[in-house]
This record gives structure tokens, C-alpha cells and sequence, in this order.
């Protein structure tokens, strides 16, 4: 007698689940599924090693650009301070030059000045003049003294010359002073122009013959500041006769033009 016996459920094998071919397709979802993510891995592995790769790149980028700023900062502080120099020394040329033009400017204009200022003697030059030229006068001490008959100018100074002279007793004694003051070179005399007293040219400065001419001269240039010179008598102007052991001649001639730069 046959008898039939039923398996019994094992434990790879339960009872109620799948059988052999469900198992099989368990492993292949298994196994995609791996694969799937095995790849995801590769995928962000890869993912994050372009990002480590950007990261080093964009740190050296920033490390060069770093050095290059630092660097580029010093060049643009040395070219800034250089700069600042280069205004500073254009500046200071630019002074030097104002100063020189103003310079210039003020040495012409004092140049102007002295031509169209007029020759003086102040009351205290011809006080002091007077006590200079004192030890040659006295009553036997003749003065002739002329000056341009067109030149207000050189009439007014020769007044004043005269005035000092006369305070130390030049010319201060009886009859003894011969004025062509404002009649030199040449002018009528006499209601009808009768005659002329005339003299050879038309002078400059202050010019003075006869005794103690040079001293007298001196008195004047350095006192009165005047350009006053005691030419030789070859040069004498006047036509009346140089008594140069008694007589001093003075001629105030035309104020001389300075040089204009």
C-alpha cells in the first residue's frame, strides 16, 4: 500500500510565498537597484569631485587675484606718491617762474619809476650838502650855475643845488653868482632877441668845474643820490671864462634815461 505523504513547510521554503521564480525576480530588482545607486554614487562622486576641482581652482584664483590686488596696490601707491611728486615739483617750478615774472615785473616797474620820478634835494640833503661843500666857500667863492631851458625838471633841481650851495657859502657873497639857471643851452635875451647865451650841446647829469669840482660832485652823488660826475675842463660848456681857483661851475644837464630791461 502506497501512501501519499505531504511536505512539510521548511524554512527556505515557507508555506504561502513565492516560489522559486519569485525569488529570482526579487534578485534582479535587487540588483538594479544597486546598480541604480552604485551609479548615483559614481554620479556625485564625480559631482563632487568637479566641485573639490572648481574649489582649488577658484581658490587659486583667488589667491592669484589676491597677490595681483596686493601687488597692483603697491604699484598704484608708488604711481600715486609718484604722481604727487610730479605736481609738487610743476608747482614749485610754477612759483619759480611767477617769482621771476613778478620779479622781472617789479624791476621794470622800478625802472619806470626812477625814469619818470623827478631829481630832488630834500631840505635835510641840502642842509647836509651845505656843511660837505662849506670848507670851499666863502666871499670869494664864485658860482655859475645853469640848467636846460626847455627842462622843468632839471630847473627845479638846480635851484635846490643851488640853494645848498649858497647855505654853505658857495656863491654867497657880493655879486658873486652868475644864474643860467633854466637859460642853457641856448635862449634869447633882451626884449627884441638882442642876443643868446647859448652853450655847445645838450648835457646830461649834473655836471661840476672848477674848485673842489670833485668833492663837490661827491657831495652830491652821495648825499643827494644824484649821478653827478667833475668832467675835465676840455669839456667846459659855458662861455664865460673858468676861474677854477676861485669859481665853481655846476650844470644840471637832462635827467639820464635809465635802462629799461
Amino acid at each position: 500500500m502506497v501512501i501519499n505523504r505531504r511536505k512539510k513547510p521548511t524554512a527556505t521554503n515557507p508555506a504561502g510565498q513565492r516560489s522559486d521564480g519569485g525569488i529570482v525576480s526579487d534578485i534582479q530588482l535587487l540588483t538594479e537597484t544597486v546598480s541604480d545607486l552604485n551609479h548615483s554614487v559614481d554620479f556625485w562622486n564625480q559631482l563632487m569631485l568637479w566641485g573639490l576641482g572648481l574649489t582649488v581652482i577658484a581658490g587659486a584664483f583667488v589667491l592669484v587675484a589676491t597677490r595681483l590686488v596686493i601687488f597692483r596696490s603697491g604699484q598704484l601707491s608708488a604711481a600715486q606718491e609718484a604722481l604727487g611728486a610730479a605736481k609738487d615739483r610743476k608747482l614749485q617750478s610754477d612759483l619759480r617762474a611767477k617769482d621771476v615774472k613778478i620779479a622781472e615785473a617789479n624791476e621794470r616797474a622800478q625802472t619806470l619809476e626812477a625814469l619818470i620820478q623827478p631829481r630832488y634835494l630834500t631840505e635835510a640833503q641840502q642842509g647836509e650838502i651845505a656843511n660837505a661843500v662849506r670848507p670851499y666857500g666863502g666871499p670869494t667863492a664864485l658860482l655859475l650855475i645853469g640848467s636846460h631851458w626847455n627842462d622843468p625838471e632839471s630847473t627845479r633841481l638846480a635851484r635846490q643845488i643851488k640853494a645848498a650851495l649858497n647855505r654853505g657859502s658857495v656863491g654867497s657873497g657880493p655879486n658873486p653868482l652868475v644864474d643860467l639857471i633854466g637859460k642853457f643851452p641856448q635862449v634869447p635875451v633882451g626884449l627884441w632877441g638882442g642876443g643868446v647865451i647859448e652853450g655847445t650841446e645838450i648835457h646830461e647829469g649834473v655836471e661840476v668845474w672848477g674848485r673842489a669840482g670833485e668833492a663837490i660832485a661827491e657831495a652830491l652823488r652821495t648825499i643827494g643820490k644824484i649821478d653827478a660826475i667833475a668832467p675835465p675842463q676840455s669839456v667846459y660848456p659855458f662861455k664865460f671864462p673858468l676861474k677854477e681857483d676861485r669859481m665853481i661851475a655846476v650844470l644840471v644837464g637832462l635827467k639820464p634815461l635809465p635802462k629799461v630791461k
